[in-house]
């Protein structure tokens, strides 16, 4: 019988649950992670970061039962409301459906909240990857590579699709950016894929068309470059082709690890395959390393590079490995690696619900409660039978200890440094290092909470933007400043145009032309029979000549300029009734 059978679950069941802890913490109200660095007992050398196993999280509302998904963290400012949550893009509802609805959970209040964004086309197989900063200015944003269309017909789709949190967009990459890895001419999907310095590296996957089914080929997809240059084959391939790959990031080197290497009748094998990519050496290709205890799959692997922005941390150093498993069966193994010594630990706590394709995601959050998960493992949904019949698996998380604070080094702010009055100039701020502990709060001297921000004035004159960025409990403070010169086009003159005769009565609409056309705005008119804007309507009861004025201020009150019309009214005509005679 393989891996993964019903006695064994049952056993690794019962015994997770005699040595659960209380329930989670983070769900009472007024928990808030609040950057708070407390002491949490550091495992002794050698030992796993152990708190107490793993502990069960609110289950998930209705409209989130998702397998075969994914889920990432994405940093940001304290109190920015799209920060620091974890974001997922769809996923299956059951064996023929999926859903294009992007959920939001936030582990400190432990909520689900639908965005109410979709994704252009639902996918399930698929991995969230985190790009901090894509070049749109929109960053950071969560990127798919491709997934299986199970609803529209099981095929395998190269479209890619990104979500932005800070605005809540979702939307599709041109056709000339789709992943387009094939075995045998067609597409491949639930390939393995991790980022590192913002490019997604994606290797295996698979096609259930012709044999050899599995791809070995490993990719380069650079966000930041033109359209229809994205891509990269490498030219490195794995040394075993296979999909379901589960990955981790660590300094710079991605871990594939495991994965499903065998169709056969229907009938999927796992692999113990285990291989590093150093990407700054990609010329060395893949590396062998020490293979897995037990072969397995479709599970999650977590490291703590492209989703933890930390360092000094207690579990650096590490990997792990949750619900490798044996197809159908689901899983409650976890597994840890130890890259320094090339060697792998199965007495782990195993995971209160077994399970396969679920999602997962490392939270580097630290708060006061040593029980809440922040920082911590977090798993959601996943199949928890042989099939995607829902329920599907409950939140989980495994508590790890706080890191050693990274305190911020650097702040510099960039915009532009010369405005016109009244225009708009949009800041941002880049912190340093990259590896700072979250959270980091923000905030500019005009009272914006936010990496960006945006300034104007109405009067020139030089003016001084001041952004503060905090963590590590007000400890690490940075202050930093840039000067921006405002300056005013002046209006120089100003014509009336019209109608220079008129009855008496009747109504003339006159109109206002500032010089130059590049005066500074906004620009105040002011008509002298006490209208305001660009053009003004005049009448007068009596003949006689009248003059139309206009007064045209801008630069507050600096460019202020007259312009007159002389207007000739004439008395209405009088005509005597024609008195016809017969002769």
């Amino acid at each position: 019988m393989k891996r993964g059978s019903l006695l064994s679950m049952v056993v690794a069941l019962c015994l997770m649950l005699l040595a659960l802890p209380g329930p989670m913490a983070a769900q009472q109200a007024g928990s808030t992670p609040g950057g708070q660095v407390i002491e949490r007992t550091a495992p002794a050398e050698g030992q796993p970061a152990v708190l107490g196993g793993w502990q069960t999280g609110p289950f998930p509302p209705g409209g989130f039962q998702y397998a075969r998904h994914d889920g990432a963290f994405v940093p940001g400012p304290d109190g920015e409301p799209w920060a620091n949550k974890i974001y997922f893009l769809g996923g299956r509802t059951s064996p023929p459906t999926e859903s294009p609805d992007i959920w939001m959970f936030d582990p400190v209040t432990g909520t689900f909240t639908d965005t109410g964004a979709n994704v252009v086309e639902d996918v399930s197989n698929y991995n969230a990857n985190l790009i901090l900063d894509d070049g749109t200015g929109r960053g950071p944003a969560v990127y798919v590579i491709g997934g299986t269309n199970k609803d529209g017909g099981g095929v395998s789709i190269g479209m890619v699709q990104r979500y932005y949190p800070q605005t809540n967009e979702a939307e599709s990459l041109a056709t000339a950016d789709n992943w387009n890895g094939m075995v045998g001419g067609y597409r491949v999907a639930a390939m393995g894929t991790a980022v590192v310095d913002d490019i997604i590296y994606v290797y295996g996957g698979w096609e259930t068309n012709v044999s050899p089914y599995f791809s070995s080929e490993t990719w380069a997809f650079d966000p930041n470059q033109p359209s229809g240059s994205r891509w990269t084959n490498l030219g490195k391939p794995l040394h075993t082709a296979r999909s379901y790959i589960m990955s981790a990031v660590q300094n710079g080197k991605v871990y594939a690890i495991g994965g499903v290497g065998s169709y056969v009748g229907g009938e999927l094998d796992p692999v113990a395959t285990f291989e590093v990519l150093d990407t700054a050496n990609l010329a060395a290709g893949w590396t062998l390393l020490k293979p897995m205890p037990t072969p397995g799959g479709e599970g999650r692997g977590y490291g703590f590079d492209s989703d933890t922005r930390a360092v000094n941390a207690p579990w650096d150093g590490k990997l792990y490995v949750v619900a490798p498993n044996d197809w159908p069966y689901p899983s409650s193994e976890v597994l840890q690696y130890d890259i320094a010594t090339d060697t792998w630990r199965d007495d782990l706590p195993e995971l209160p619900t077994a399970r396969a394709d679920l999602a997962g995601t490392f939270v580097p959050l630290c708060t006061p409660d040593p029980n809440d998960g922040l920082p911590g493992l977090w798993t959601f949904g996943g199949r928890i039978n042989e099939s995607c019949d829902p329920p599907l698996g409950p939140t989980e998380f495994y508590p790890l200890p706080c890191a050693d604070c990274a305190g911020l080094t650097d702040a510099a702010v960039s915009g532009p440094g010369e405005l016109l009055a009244g225009e708009t100039g949009i800041y941002s701020v880049v912190l340093e290092p990259v590896s700072a502990t979250l959270p980091i709060d923000v905030v500019w001297s005009n009272g914006t909470i936010s990496t960006s921000a945006a300034y104007s004035w109405a009067e020139p004159g030089l003016y001084t933007i001041v952004v503060t960025a905090t963590n590590c409990l007000e400890t690490a403070i940075l202050t930093a400043s840039l000067p921006v010169q405002v300056s005013c086009v002046e209006s120089t003159g100003v014509t009336v145009s019209g109608p220079v005769e008129l009855l008496v009565g009747e109504a003339g609409v006159y109109g206002a032309t500032v010089e130059p056309p590049t005066a500074t705005l906004p620009i105040e008119l002011v008509w002298s029979n006490g209208l305001t804007g660009t053009s003004a309507v005049y009448s007068w009861t009596m003949p006689g000549n009248y003059t139309v004025a206009v007064t045209a201020t801008n630069c507050a009150g600096m460019g202020a300029v007259n312009g007159t019309l002389g207007v000739a009214v004439a008395p209405l005509r009088t005509y005597l009734p024609i008195v016809m005679k017969n002769e």
